[in-house]
């Protein structure tokens, strides 16, 4: 199944002091993903990329591949994070069992443009970070256990730099992506024949809700939140996504308990709404 979660989202392109330039622009440090195991943490909660609230741009990450997996079998999963204006993006990915709060399975180096962190195979980040881009798209693969693990988080950190040469400024995004074990083989789904905002999941919703999107062919999206006096509260940009089934990760926990309305909008103006529940 062909899916796709995007979340105004944005980790760890590093441009913070021009020692760290050097350094990180090769690749975040390990432990900065935003899962269990290191705390939630990412690059904004170390220092090395600050100024903005988590999720609190109008970026995002987006997540393309299947929905589940079978034990053993290696999943195709492509990321992408965007903001407009940014100068230079990166990344960090890990994955995580949901019942246990551990590191699952492995990962393989599909794209050149992506190496383990600090050395670290738990960890897959950007291997560069070249100036002048505002949207970029990772390869990875990630292989699950052999044995069931049940499902599995993966917890992915972006970063949209501004290219100051400074930690201030950037804004960093975070999403989480599930995975559910099945025990057949992964298979894509069809080309939805037209554009449709098919529902949102949780709902009503804490933290964070999927609007699953699906596209007949290869469009920008616009999301945007609307309190019931039709104000707009939260707005997040995709760049292009391709012709599938997508959801996208939507952070709400920022947002007052109450109802809102969703909407999704394509570049040539197809718009499609839902109602959500943001509860406390």
């Amino acid at each position: 199944m062909k899916h796709a979660l995007l979340l105004a989202s944005a980790l760890l392109l590093v441009i913070a002091l021009p020692w760290e330039a050097r350094t990180n622009s090769s690749g975040a440090p390990a432990g900065r993903s935003g899962g269990p195991p290191e705390n939630g943490n990412t690059c904004n909660s170390s220092g090395c990329h600050f100024g903005s609230a988590v999720n609190s741009g109008g970026g995002s990450i987006t997540v393309t591949g299947p929905k589940t997996y079978s034990p053993g079998q290696a999943v195709a999963l492509q990321i992408t994070v965007a903001q407009e204006g940014a100068q230079r993006i990166g990344f960090e990915v890990s994955a995580v069992e949901d019942a246990g709060g551990t590191h699952a399975g492995s990962w393989n180096l599909v794209d050149s443009g992506t190496r383990f962190a600090s050395n670290n195979p738990a960890y897959v980040t950007h291997a560069g970070a070249p100036p002048g881009m505002s949207s970029r798209t990772f390869n990875v693969e990630w292989v699950p256990p052999s044995s069931s693990v049940g499902t599995v988080l993966l917890y992915i950190a972006g970063n949209a730099a501004n290219g100051n040469g400074g930690a201030t400024g950037d804004n960093i995004y975070t999403a989480t992506y599930p995975l559910a074990e099945s025990g057949t083989s992964i298979d894509q789904d069809p080309v939805p024949s037209h554009f449709a905002l098919t529902g949102l999941f949780p709902n009503p919703a804490r933290q964070q809700t999927s609007v699953s999107v699906h596209l007949p062919e290869a469009a920008a999206v616009r999301v945007r939140v609307l309190d019931m006096l039709g104000r707009e509260v939260k707005a997040l940009a995709t760049g292009s996504l391709s012709a599938g089934a997508h959801d996208i990760a939507l952070a709400v926990g920022a947002l007052p308990a109450g109802t809102y309305l969703v909407s999704a909008e394509t570049a040539r103006g197809k718009l499609a709404t839902r109602t959500l529940l943001v509860a406390r």
